[in-house]
């Protein structure tokens, strides 16, 4: 059985995820929807929490319409509410056990 690597987010991974939350967002023209799979995330370095803090990093209010995060471990579950505990979001983020609800419940954010 194949075990999924465990993984850091780090600065340059956090900076990479605006930036392309804001293309996708300038691109579609309204805010997205953002699914996150936690599965194989163990850590977010201090430089990338810093800067889902800084101004720069909350600019992702004006580009996210809803957030699911993906946990279905408890590592993940741990990861998901750390995450919603951490950074204060303008939009609703919530975490599910599986792709499946988290896609449900973002087609209906944004039917909603």
């Amino acid at each position: 059985m194949m075990q999924a690597k465990i993984t850091e987010i780090d600065l340059e991974e956090a900076r990479f995820a605006l930036n392309l939350q804001k293309q996708v967002f300038e691109q579609q023209g309204r805010k997205i929807l953002v699914i996150s799979n936690l599965t194989s995330m163990s850590k977010i370095s201090k430089e990338a929490r810093d800067l889902a803090k800084s101004p720069e990093g909350q600019k992702v209010d004006d580009y996210i319409l809803a957030y699911a995060l993906v946990a279905p471990n408890f590592l993940a579950r741990m990861m998901g509410s750390m995450i919603m505990g951490l950074f204060k979001q303008a939009y609703p983020i919530k975490i599910f056990p599986n792709e499946e609800k988290a896609i449900e419940w973002l087609l209906a954010q944004r039917n909603g």
